[in-house]
């Protein structure tokens, strides 16, 4: 029997090793790869050009990433990638549960949070880009994990049942505006 002792990575990028066995009565070589991951499972992210959200994220970590910070300009190819790395109640492979886009600009979305964009995730905490004008129908409907919310200055229309079964939400912080 041998162990193998790894001291914990505090790195934020994950770190791959090879452990080679071989067997002493023959040739046989066996490799086993460990992928080790940092603990804290955070990642910030800035987008230089929009849709290559995907390609600023490692493989071997995009399903264990837990928070997420992204900045830059994000178009629908992102949020779509960004919506399967959110952790879902049936299941899939994503595990964020705290998203910030405070400092991104969404094109193609009028500067919306369009209709059903984050609903039914267990996101415990969201933060808003800073330019979002409005919070579509269903948005967040059905994220009963959702915690807090940050609801820029600029927003001036929140459709119905944005927020429907959001039945963990505490904290709705309005940046400054007249909602």
């Amino acid at each position: 029997v041998q162990k193998l002792h790894i001291s914990v990575s505090e790195a934020e990028t994950p770190r791959t090793g090879v452990v080679l066995i071989k067997d002493k009565n023959s040739d046989l070589t066996q490799e086993l790869s460990i992928i080790q991951t940092n603990k804290s499972a955070s990642k910030s992210v800035e987008v230089k050009t929009e849709g290559t959200l995907s390609s600023l994220i490692d493989e071997s970590e995009k399903y264990q990433i837990t928070s997420l910070i992204v900045s830059g300009r994000l178009n629908s190819d992102d949020i779509s990638f960004i919506n399967d790395l959110l952790l879902k109640p049936e299941g899939g492979n994503g595990k964020i549960i705290a998203l910030d886009l405070s400092n991104t600009v969404i094109d193609g979305t009028d500067d919306d949070i369009s209709e059903d964009m984050f609903g039914s995730t267990l996101i415990k905490n969201i933060i808003l880009p800073k330019n979002t004008r409005s919070i579509g129908w269903n948005a967040f409907r059905n994220c009963i994990q959702l915690e807090a919310i940050q609801i820029p200055s600029k927003v001036s229309y929140i459709g119905a049942s944005a927020f429907s079964y959001c039945t963990s939400l505490k904290a709705i912080t309005f940046e400054g505006n007249s909602l």
